[in-house]
């Protein structure tokens, strides 16, 4: 099995890499509200868009 996870993320990853801050660093701040709010919304996402985006890829093996 292979899915893509973090559709949000990678949309957000991208947005801050186009808009980005003046030292590159996200804060504190940033890191809990994608904690709190985007996170969860973020894993609702991930039901419809695993197939095809995400900015993680999660993989489970078996060894035959």
């Amino acid at each position: 099995m292979c899915r893509y996870q973090d559709s949000v993320g990678s949309a957000l990853a991208l947005a801050f890499k186009v808009v980005g801050s003046k030292n590159g660093e996200i804060g504190a701040s940033q890191v809990r509200l994608f904690d709190r709010w985007l996170f969860p919304i973020s894993k609702v996402v991930d039901m419809v868009c695993r197939r095809w985006f995400g900015k993680n890829v999660f993989v489970v093996a078996v060894k035959g």
